[in-house]
């Protein structure tokens, strides 16, 4: 798809949705007035040419005579919430006198495919999900949860997402988990072991992550039964010694950047994960070089907060930084 056939486009921690007239930066929706969000669309469309204050005005003010000083100031507002530095811009910098220039990475959002078997009213949904991993492929890595009650719909919601992506390997790695409701004392990283463990198994994938793991997380690499021939498994063991949550920690975050492909690492059930996986998700959320990944993560609100789950606290701090994104499931008709 080229940028002038998209209406929805990602660039940094943004998304602009011009059909809908909303632009999203994090968390935060962002009101635009018509002219501001007309100049966005007229340089996003155009990413990384200068285009011209006559284009602009052209473009816009559909040739009224307008004076450069209006053009200036919308500009300037528009910067403003972009939260963009004209004297240090990541995303519009000025041609000094000829006009200005889009200098962020941008991702053209298709529209979502028709819904797969079984999922119906969803689109919109499906539509937010793209969004996030565009996104996220681009280089900055983020956090969605998708909130719903039972039944709500929030596992075909995901099936169908990850339906609709490019199966090849080259472009996306898929790698999901479940967490599960553990009785006694909570064994850690249960669901990434999980991941890990479907992406090492891959007739396809296996060999390139179990070569990433091994140079960069090893101590993750022990924990994937079956992957390793035991003499293996015993000697890498050895070798490592003791492995500490702090170490799992960096080795998770080492392999997630050096993956050839960017990383869709999908936990469900999120409302009985245990603390040691929370820190991770925290750890990619909070990271300003977390890569190529998106964190999809499922709960049900109520048995967060009936629980007194710990997610509870993170989502909260999470969403007070503007580190992750949320969508909450609505009820069909």
């Amino acid at each position: 798809m080229t940028q002038g056939e998209a209406d929805t486009f990602v660039f940094l921690e943004c998304t602009l949705d011009v059909a809908n007239a909303r632009l999203q930066r994090g968390t935060t929706s962002v009101p635009l007035r018509p002219k501001t969000l007309a100049v966005l669309d007229c340089l996003v469309r155009r990413p990384g040419r200068l285009v011209t204050k006559d284009e602009l005005i052209a473009a816009v003010w559909d040739g009224a005579a307008v004076s450069d000083w209006v053009l200036t100031r919308v500009v300037r507002e528009l910067r403003s919430c972009l939260g963009d530095d004209a004297r240090r811009p990541r995303i519009i910098e000025t041609v000094h006198r000829r006009g200005y220039r889009f200098i962020a990475p941008v991702a053209a959002v298709a529209p979502a495919a028709a819904p797969a078997a079984g999922l119906v009213g969803r689109e919109r949904d499906l539509a937010t999900l793209t969004s996030w991993w565009q996104q996220a492929s681009a280089g900055c890595g983020a956090v969605g949860f998708v909130l719903g009650d039972s039944g709500m719909g929030k596992t075909a919601l995901v099936d169908g997402f990850v339906a609709s992506l490019d199966p090849s390997p080259r472009r996306v790695l898929v790698a999901r988990g479940h967490c599960v409701e553990q009785f006694g004392a909570a064994e850690p990283w249960l669901p990434l072991v999980e991941a890990l463990g479907r992406l090492c198994g891959d007739p396809e994938t296996g060999s390139l992550v179990v070569g990433v793991l091994r140079r960069w997380a090893p101590a993750w690499l022990v924990q994937l039964p079956g992957v390793l021939a035991p003499d293996e498994c015993e000697a890498l063991e050895r070798r490592l010694g003791e492995t500490t949550r702090a170490r799992m920690l960096r080795e998770f975050a080492a392999a997630v950047a050096a993956l050839p492909a960017p990383l869709l690492l999908v936990l469900e059930d999120l409302h009985w994960s245990d603390a040691a996986t929370l820190d991770v998700v925290s750890m990619l959320a909070r990271r300003p070089d977390a890569g190529r990944v998106l964190v999809l993560g499922t709960f049900r609100p109520v048995d967060v907060v009936v629980r007194d789950h710990p997610l509870r606290a993170l989502q909260l701090a999470l969403r007070g930084r503007e580190r992750c994104h949320e969508l909450w499931l609505a009820p069909l008709d």
